[in-house]
């Protein structure tokens, strides 16, 4: 799961929200997202578990709707929470 920072939106999406997101709004994005997959949102500091209900391919960008699912606060891959927190500290033992 992969954990991406959205720009350009003035406050954080709530559960059950549907966005329309172009490809270059998401920072941290090295490849395409496929319908059916599941990332973590950053928005304004907040992390949110999103999934990805469509794909539309333009002759100029590519467009993502994505269903916001919940605030990811126990998520492992969000560095606030505990999970994360030791998942980091782990992570920075091994360098």
């Amino acid at each position: 799961m992969r954990i991406l920072t959205l720009t350009g939106l003035p406050r954080s999406p709530h559960s059950g929200q549907r966005l329309r997101v172009d490809h270059s709004r998401l920072m941290g994005l090295d490849s395409g997202l496929d319908p059916g997959e599941q990332v973590v949102l950053r928005v304004r500091d907040r992390h949110q578990l999103a999934t990805v209900v469509h794909v539309d391919f333009g002759l100029d960008e590519t467009t993502y709707d994505l269903m916001v699912k919940e605030t990811c606060s126990s998520c492992a891959l969000n560095p606030d929470s505990a999970a994360g927190s030791t998942l980091q500290r782990h992570l920075s033992a091994l360098d």
